[in-house]
């Protein structure tokens, strides 16, 4: 597949699970990436943060908002499209999004001997009808 997205990040947004006109359940958030450049590294600064927003849909939108929290790790793979929605002031925006197929749930977990092991969970694949 050509638009084919695979990408890691934290959930960077409260959750709010919404409905479309027909009733679906979708779920859209954003997940912020840092990124580190070669010149920050030489001159000891943090990265940057990129925000991408994406969007669940159906039953992995019910089951992706009673599991993730902001500040998750997740592993997504989707791809890109134009989501078109309208902002508080009721104008209508196009706006890139990705669009999940399959996402994954990672967790630090903090052993007895203070270190942090990594769990993996995944959130069954999305249906796509």
């Amino acid at each position: 597949m050509v638009n084919n997205v695979t990408i890691m990040g934290r959930v960077n947004s409260i959750l709010k699970l919404k409905y479309t006109e027909y009733g679906m359940p979708y779920l859209p958030f954003k997940i912020a990436l840092k990124q580190y450049k070669p010149e920050y590294v030489k001159l000891n600064k943090k990265g940057f943060r990129s925000v991408i927003r994406l969007c669940v849909f159906d039953e992995v939108a019910l089951r992706c908002y009673k599991v993730l929290k902001k500040g998750s790790v997740v592993a997504v793979e989707g791809y890109l499209d134009n989501m078109h929605f309208y902002n508080k002031e009721d104008k209508l925006v196009n706006d890139l999004t990705v669009f999940v197929k399959n996402i994954q749930v990672i967790d630090g977990v903090k052993m007895e001997d203070g270190t942090v092991a990594v769990k993996f969970g995944a959130i069954e694949d999305q249906q796509w009808r």
